[in-house]
């Protein structure tokens, strides 16, 4: 793409590396993410490491535009937080306009 050409980058899945307590346990911050965080359309949790009182998992998200920013807020408030940005996928969108025909 040119510097003329009018886009916008979406974020549409990300992976990440999660510390967390066990309760709430991961059904039920799945259905909290999905409730709550805007664009998220898929949760799926993965038990990577487990121990008496908390737990590390692999999150997938997906959706049409997400902001990682939100995703982690909402998991803060249940105790957990992201370790890392395993995967990150990203689209460019073209805006069509006047001036780019």
């Amino acid at each position: 793409m040119s510097e003329d050409d009018d886009h916008q980058v979406l974020i549409k899945r990300l992976v990440l590396d999660v510390y967390k307590l066990k309760n709430p346990p991961i059904y039920e911050l799945a259905v909290i993410l999905a409730e709550n965080v805007p664009n998220i359309k898929r949760v799926i949790f993965e038990r990577v490491e487990t121990d008496e009182n908390t737990e590390v998992v692999k999150l997938t998200v997906e959706g049409p535009d997400l902001d990682l920013y939100d995703i982690m807020d909402e998991l803060k408030k249940y105790g957990a937080t992201v370790r890392s940005v395993d995967l990150v996928e990203a689209v460019v969108v073209r805006i069509f306009s006047e001036k780019s025909r």
